[in-house]
């Protein structure tokens, strides 16, 4: 009787230890499979951001220097607000990731380089109604570098926010299994 007693006790704690296991594998993979997909949305997203960046900047190169064709001045944004469109998609998959920190960041970045872009646009506008280029080049120029450096600030923000949220050791928001 002890002896199946005995027996009958090892294979439930066997039972037990085999599920316990695979129950940690899972989750193991679970977290490890949530942190690609938000490492792939994070990085997706900043690589929207750099591409809008720099186009927005050449097109303040151009506005602000040389007497580029008036056809050219009125559709310049255009490519760099389908950027911002594709940015915004992106910036929804964060949201859906989290966690709420790199959501955060993301949105303030995005609000930073939408300024630019409404800065630049301005900029646009008064070369479209006849403003006199030479005389507003230098208050383009401190106006747009204001903008610039909030926006690359909130772009270093970012990037350190995702890095740690990515990289921490332990769970982040959400990836607690249920």
């Amino acid at each position: 009787m002890a002896g199946t007693i005995g027996t009958i006790s090892a294979a439930a704690l066997t039972v037990w230890a085999t599920h316990w296991q695979a129950r940690a594998q899972d989750t193991a993979a679970l977290t490890h499979w949530r942190r690609q997909m938000r490492r792939d949305a994070y990085v997706e997203f900043l690589t929207f951001a750099v591409e809008a960046s720099d186009a927005l900047a050449e097109v303040e190169r151009q506005l602000t220097r040389g007497s580029p064709e008036e056809d050219w001045i009125k559709d310049c944004l255009e490519p760099v607000g389908k950027m911002f469109m594709a940015m915004r998609r992106k910036r929804d998959v964060i949201s859906l990731e989290g966690p709420s920190e790199v959501e955060a960041a993301a949105n303030d970045l995005m609000s930073a380089m939408t300024k630019v872009f409404h800065t630049t646009d301005s900029i646009r506008r008064a070369l479209i109604g006849g403003a006199d280029r030479e005389a507003s080049r230098e208050m383009w120029r401190d106006l747009l570098a204001a903008k610039w450096d909030e926006s690359w600030r909130k772009q270093v923000f970012y990037c350190r926010t995702a890095r740690r949220l990515t990289y921490e050791p332990s769970l982040s928001e959400g990836d607690e299994p249920a």
